[in-house]
């Protein structure tokens, strides 16, 4: 490959994977924030 090539797939891989975990950690939060009740405890509120 060329370095321009190379220079790309560099940034582009990162920005992806930058993206893909933000994707994941907002999906388990909306997991976690849907079944805190049952998580913590019923005595604890919010």
């Amino acid at each position: 490959m060329k370095k321009i090539d190379i220079y790309l797939f560099k940034n582009y891989i990162g920005l992806f994977f930058m993206t893909f975990f933000v994707v994941i950690f907002i999906f388990l939060m909306q997991f976690f924030w849907k079944y805190v009740d049952d998580l913590v405890g019923k005595g604890l509120e919010l």
